[in-house]
């Protein structure tokens, strides 16, 4: 399987998601520090964004997947 096609992929669908994530922060609590768990993040690509928009409101991220 070519992880970078897939990678891509995913980084395609983050820019669906992204009103939706905009929403969500507003939503935020205020106390910081924060942590975020994706569960089923898959190549990562959605918690990348994520770092990349809001990266001093996250204290620490943690991604899972049961796919290696």
């Amino acid at each position: 399987m070519d992880w970078n096609s897939v990678d891509a992929r995913y980084q395609l669908q983050t820019q669906w998601s992204s009103q939706l994530r905009q929403y969500l922060y507003r939503r935020l609590r205020k106390e910081r520090p924060l942590r975020i768990l994706e569960a089923g993040c898959g190549t990562g690509a959605v918690i990348r964004c994520v770092q990349e928009e809001i990266p001093r409101t996250i204290e620490a991220f943690y991604a899972v997947d049961i796919d290696p």
